[in-house]
């Protein structure tokens, strides 16, 4: 039973549906408090299981992950990591960007019948079981509108003289403790107003950065540095290999203005 019924246009998959009706179980009947149970006891968990129906019954299967998966298509790995590669140019070492699952669409986005381009939707990272954090972003706005509560989406960007930022390496992402990408032009977050305040989750990493400058804060604290990739190529500020990552500031010297933090 879900809270209220789905907004309109909500993908029901039984992963989506399980994942809220599970989390927010005996929580009551205050909205803000079943936002609340769904960010904690599912996202927060980094241990969102894929649901599979076996002669009519629901299994949990195996975990959904941010970028945490091998390539099921080994073939794509050259062309992937191509897009990926970034060296960091005061050590010159790949910046843990490597190919995964969550990547695999990027060259097969026209599947009939289904969301394109499949990498960003939570159509893709149930196929997959992996997801970049578009897709995990889709998943959470799907997760919360079964139940009839509206989240919008956020899209932190990179702000100022930069074009990148990096997450630190030993930040866990959903699935996984060390996600094969950190280091990109920007990141998607979901919020919520429960009539108070914005809260603001990051379903990726499982984090709930609070409201208001506190969140901010909080974004900030997850990221080892900002700086310029140069040398881009096609496919935007990661993309073509070879990239020099250039950290400028790293986490204490970071600023609000640094980034465009749109809450």
């Amino acid at each position: 039973m879900t809270y209220n019924d789905p907004l309109a246009g909500t993908t029901l998959y039984h992963t989506v549906i399980h994942t809220g009706c599970k989390a927010a179980n005996g929580v009551g009947s205050a909205e803000q408090n079943v936002f609340a149970a769904i960010g904690f006891n599912a996202f927060t968990t980094l241990s969102i299981p894929k649901i599979n129906l076996v002669n009519g019954q629901i299994v949990e299967g195996e975990a959904l992950s941010y970028y945490g998966k091998e390539l099921e298509d080994p073939s794509k790995a050259s062309i992937i990591k191509s897009c990926l590669s970034v060296t960091e140019s005061n050590s010159g070492y790949l910046v843990d960007q490597y190919p995964s699952r969550a990547r695999e669409f990027a060259n097969d986005i026209s599947i009939v019948g289904l969301p394109s381009p499949l990498t960003w939707t939570t159509t893709g990272l149930l196929l997959k079981l992996d997801g970049t954090c578009g897709a995990w972003q889709d998943f959470a706005i799907d997760v919360f509108a079964t139940h009839g509560i509206s989240a919008t989406r956020i899209n932190v960007t990179i702000a100022g003289a930069y074009n990148a930022f990096k997450v630190k390496p030993n930040i866990k992402g959903q699935g996984n403790a060390t996600p094969k990408e950190n280091t990109w032009g920007d990141h998607t977050l979901i919020g919520y107003n429960n009539g108070v305040n914005t809260i603001i989750l990051d379903p990726s990493y499982g984090a709930n950065y609070g409201s208001g400058d506190t969140a901010k804060q909080n974004f900030i604290n997850q990221l080892d540095s900002v700086g310029i990739i140069v040398n881009a190529g096609v496919g935007g500020v990661s993309g073509g290999y070879g990239n020099i990552y250039t950290p400028k500031k790293k986490t204490s010297k970071i600023s609000k203005m640094d980034l465009n933090l749109p809450w």
